[in-house]
């Protein structure tokens, strides 16, 4: 995928299972058409399961990815998002990490600063996250336009709605 690209929607429908391996999602020459999918081949968050001692889904640098229905347990991380983040979406599935009473602790979705990186367009829809420091920890600050050297917000367009988070030690 990542040397010959996508000519059009690409969906992996994953069997039922318990997966022990990491999903790497990095940059991929995907457009608003030509997405890359990740879901249960059943529909049901249940079926698939990816559980891993560090994060089940690591995002670097990935757009137009969408991830739903499945089950994704990590300890350091369900999904953690690095660089430059776009159209992404995760939608009805179930993200577990290990409790944690540190602010740097696990997260079910986790996005830690990064001066050269950004979030636009992402939405955390209809999911239930349990355990971690905190469900979801977006943490990114205002960076400097290399051209103009003005001040621009780093996040756009971020949508978290219908989630049902269960014991975060710190926060949602």
């Amino acid at each position: 995928l990542g040397t010959c690209g996508l000519d059009a929607a690409v969906e992996f429908a994953l069997l039922p299972g318990t997966y022990t391996t990491s999903l790497l999602i990095g940059t991929l020459p995907t457009t608003a058409t030509n997405t890359l999918t990740i879901t249960s081949s059943t529909g049901d968050k249940n079926d698939v399961i990816i559980d891993v001692p560090d994060q089940a889904v690591l995002l670097a640098d990935a757009n137009n990815v969408f991830i739903k229905d499945v089950t994704l347990k990590g300890k350091a991380a369900a999904i953690l998002m690095k660089g430059y983040c776009e159209n992404v979406e995760i939608r009805d599935c179930y993200l577990q990490t290990d409790s944690a009473t540190t602010i740097n602790g696990p997260s079910g979705i986790k996005y830690p600063n990064d001066e050269k990186a950004y979030l636009k367009n992402i939405r955390i829809v209809h999911n239930t996250f349990e355990g971690g420091a905190y469900a979801i920890y977006l943490k990114a600050t205002a960076g400097k336009d290399t051209v103009t050297a003005k001040t621009m917000r780093k996040e756009i367009g971020i949508t978290i709605d219908s989630n049902t988070m269960l014991n975060g030690v710190l926060g949602g």
